[in-house]
């Protein structure tokens, strides 16, 4: 599996979804995923998960910086429309986002991530 590596200084994003399109249950330090695609709308939604792995820096005073790499926490999860699928011993803190008939990239997943 070609992991994806990308290093960002990261601030804080927010997304909002209008219902959720998945749910995620965490068990001290590892996490299972269930995500579904909507039913009737035809395609696919194709979910990518990522794991970071943060460093903060202590730029002094005051001020910090925080280095995040990125990796793929699983192969791009391809759910058909009308589909449930679950994924599970994901990282504790993965990031995942979600596009309806295209590939989403690390950065869609790092700017707009679905909340879990």
């Amino acid at each position: 599996m070609k992991k994806l590596l990308f290093v960002l200084l990261l601030s804080v994003f927010s997304s909002s979804q209008a219902e959720d399109l998945a749910v995620t249950v965490k068990i001290m330090g590892s996490s299972t995923l269930e995500v579904s695609c909507l039913s009737g709308i035809g395609g696919t939604c194709n979910y990518l998960i990522l794991s970071p792995l943060c460093e903060d820096k202590d730029l002094g005073e005051g001020k910090k910086q925080k280095t995040c790499h990125f990796t793929a926490a699983a192969p791009l999860l391809k759910v058909k429309s009308g589909e449930k699928k679950s994924l599970a011993n994901l990282p504790g803190d993965f990031l995942y986002c979600v596009k309806y008939n295209a590939i989403p990239t690390a950065t869609d997943c790092i700017n707009n991530p679905i909340q879990h």
